[in-house]
């Protein structure tokens, strides 16, 4: 699964939407950077990849609290965004893995309502009382969301 994930990006990395308005903030000056412009996630992955950073990682509390205020201070809130999150087949079978750590998810942000079948990790509209406003559902990977990057994270910050 993961060999055809990686095909698929190289394959859509002409797709891949221009350096133009990506991002609502400067890039340089926080670690979660809050895209402009909708994408699937696999485009969103590259544009991210492209632009120095990795998909965003939402591991503790503390994250989440940092990037829902983030998400309010650009008036974002009515928007859901796909995070980093992959539901991957492994040795194990289906496991959720951040894609660019290709670490377990071990924080539980999940919605009570969502089953985890689909593939990609989206982090909820703030608005959203249906799915517990910012907890995590899985998505339809082709669907085009918004989403967040960070700044990559060295294996120091992983662990």
């Amino acid at each position: 699964m993961r060999l055809a994930f990686f095909l698929a990006l190289t394959v859509a990395a002409t797709f891949a939407a221009p350096n133009t308005n990506l991002f609502l903030e400067d890039t340089t000056q926080d670690d979660y950077i809050i895209s402009g412009v909708t994408a699937n996630y696999i485009q969103a992955y590259l544009i991210c990849k492209r632009n120095g950073f990795i998909m965003a990682m939402e591991r503790t509390e503390e994250e989440t609290k940092i990037i829902e205020e983030k998400i309010k201070n650009l008036n974002n809130t009515g928007h859901a965004h796909y995070l980093g999150g992959v539901n991957e087949i492994t040795e194990l079978g289906k496991q959720w893995l951040w894609i660019d750590s290709n670490q377990s998810i071990t924080y539980d942000h999940w919605s009570d309502t969502d089953e985890k079948k689909l593939d990609c990790l989206l982090k909820s509209s703030l608005d959203d009382d249906d799915h517990g406003n910012g907890k995590w559902t899985s998505n339809n990977c082709a669907e085009e969301k918004y989403f967040i990057c960070q700044k990559a994270v060295t294996s120091t910050q992983i662990l």
